[in-house]
């Protein structure tokens, strides 16, 4: 019996270290999966909760490809940085078809992501706050991890 004791305790003790080891990812792979919107904002407007619900942010090693964000299914193919020493947390992208990085903040909070970014066409810089405002350029979403 206590070698049974034994091995039921080694297993629950490494189930325990993989889990810890999953929630504290740092770099690109804490971002790794499939973010769904649940809700969008621009220039301090709400956008329609239907846009909002067809978002996805896919990160995949350094690659994010960005969905439902056109009026077609296209999605958009992105090269990616993060620095998560920033506060808060920064993550610039670049679609492939475009030479300028569009900048942002994000804030990770289990399974759930909010991203404030920059629209391309500004040159205001880097969001600090998780707000937007009229004419601000910038777009709020929150995001939730997809499960499988």
């Amino acid at each position: 019996m206590p070698k049974q004791v034994t091995c039921i305790s080694a297993l629950i003790a490494l189930v325990v270290l993989a889990v810890a080891g999953a929630w504290a990812q740092t770099g690109k792979s804490s971002l790794e999966g499939i973010w769904v919107g649940v809700s969008m904002e621009m220039d301090g407007e709400q956008a329609d909760a239907a846009l909002a619900k067809r978002m996805r942010f896919k990160f995949e090693g350094d690659v994010l490809i960005i969905a439902g964000n056109f009026s077609d299914e296209s999605q958009a193919k992105c090269s990616f940085r993060l620095n998560e020493t920033a506060s808060p947390k920064h993550l610039d992208f670049t679609p492939e078809d475009e030479k300028k990085p569009l900048v942002g903040i994000y804030e990770r909070n289990g399974r759930n992501l909010k991203l404030c970014i920059r629209q391309g066409r500004s040159d205001k810089g880097r969001p600090m706050e998780f707000i937007t405002t009229k004419d601000s350029d910038l777009v709020l979403m929150d995001l939730v991890l997809q499960m499988n």
